[in-house]
């Protein structure tokens, strides 16, 4: 078990039956839209490890997965599907999360669901910009790609842009 510095511990979920209660934690009015298709998507994505935190009673409360990517011709981690349930938010669990993945990875990117999350994320240290087709997956099978970037399983362009934490 590895911490970050904060007053909560950052597990590395392996797992399969905390892996499988990982889909109950996003579907907390954050990705409902993506818990019918979920387990499709752990099936087919093999670049990828999922983070979380746990509360007193072992049950997993914020998460989030890093998934191998590209930009630029350099590697990049892509968080995709961090959720904090509903009771557990704003207490620091996320921006927990977020510190673990900077400690570990040079470059991380991600999209922000809203703009008040955009405005969460630059505070902790997200300042660059990316357009979502700038991001090259390791597991480049459409619908994995169409999956990481925002549920979109009908193939749709989308138009929302990543923001870019870089540790240089």
């Amino acid at each position: 078990m590895e911490k970050a510095e904060t007053q909560y511990t950052v597990i590395q979920i392996r797992d399969e039956n905390i892996i499988n209660n990982v889909v109950p934690v996003n579907n907390c009015n954050c990705f409902e839209e993506i818990v019918p298709n979920f387990k499709k998507f752990m099936d087919g994505v093999k670049n990828s490890k999922i983070f979380g935190i746990f509360d007193e009673n072992n049950n997993l409360v914020s998460q989030l997965f890093v998934v191998d990517g590209e930009y630029q011709g350099s590697p990049i981690k892509y968080i995709f599907a961090a959720c904090t349930l509903e009771k557990y938010r704003k207490k620091g669990r996320m921006t927990a999360l977020l510190s673990y993945c900077k400690q570990n990875y040079d470059k991380i990117c991600l999209t922000p669901g809203n703009e008040s999350l955009e405005e969460f994320y630059k505070k902790n240290g997200f300042t660059g910009r990316c357009e979502n087709n700038e991001i090259k997956f390791h597991d480049e099978e459409p619908y994995i790609r169409n999956f990481l970037l925002w549920g979109n399983f009908e193939g749709k362009e989308n138009d929302h842009h990543m923001v870019i934490y870089n540790k240089n």
